[in-house]
């Protein structure tokens, strides 16, 4: 009747919408590529730290670059094979070792068009994303984890200029049918104009463009959504923002 488990990711806004995250949930972060979506998990990695083991998986990352970016305890690491058509069950081999040798609870996929073959697909790729997509969440309520899983968000045909949006995830409409949350995030100019035509107030920087703006797309446990902005500090995401863009 209950979630084995609900915890905080440590950023205020997200934990305030979504009301932390449970045991069982498929968690999707979605952005374009260099928008902060890796940054984000390792956020939520950083912060939970103390008290919840992590497991990563990351097919962009080496593990150089990966264990460089922690000052505390890293999470697991695993360092994904070369793509084969059972990459997702070595995958969920991995998870469940990482389960049982070590007892973790939250797993990061980065990210989800790693897992498919796109060169081998012979019918429709959103049925094949779909099936990888089910399998995760299949997976996290097995075993009691949450899954964080980076999904690509294609650039829009219709504007340049206008923010995206959750039918913008590339490939499948599965991917937000399967998932308890998605939470897409971009980055945007540190003086932007609000949707209220107030200019942002971020913190005097010499760094351009640090600031990221946080909308929670689907939110499948209580319905309930909002954006925020998120200010970056050396490959972290701090310092909180309304979604006007004001210190919270």
């Amino acid at each position: 009747p209950k979630a084995n488990f609900s915890f905080p990711t440590g950023i205020p806004p997200i934990d305030t919408i979504l009301n932390n995250v449970e045991s069982g949930e498929l968690v999707i972060i979605a952005g374009r590529t260099g928008e902060g979506k890796t940054s984000l998990m390792l956020t939520i990695t950083k912060n939970t730290a103390a008290n919840t083991k992590s497991a990563w998986f990351s097919f962009e990352i080496t593990p150089r670059q990966f264990f460089t970016k922690f000052d505390f305890l890293p999470p697991l690491f695993y360092v994904p094979r070369k793509f084969t058509d059972n990459t997702i069950f070595w995958l969920e081999e991995r998870i469940l070792e990482a389960v049982v040798k070590y007892d973790a609870k939250m797993i990061f996929v980065d990210d989800l068009h790693h897992l498919v073959s796109l060169a081998r697909i012979q019918g429709n790729i959103s049925f094949e994303i779909g099936d990888v997509v089910a399998k995760l969440k299949e997976i996290a309520v097995l075993n009691n984890l949450v899954i964080f899983l980076q999904a690509h968000v294609k650039d829009p045909q219709d504007s340049t200029t206008r923010e995206p949006i959750i039918s913008d995830i590339r490939d499948s409409g599965l991917i937000k049918s399967f998932a308890d949350s998605v939470i897409g995030i971009w980055r945007v100019p540190n003086d932007a104009i609000t949707e209220k035509g107030k200019r942002a107030r971020i913190q005097e920087t010499d760094d351009e463009d640090v600031k990221a703006k946080v909308r929670v797309w689907k939110n499948r446990r209580n319905g309930k959504l909002g954006s925020f902005y998120l200010k970056m500090v050396e490959g972290f995401f701090e310092n909180c923002y309304d979604k006007d863009g004001y210190p919270a």
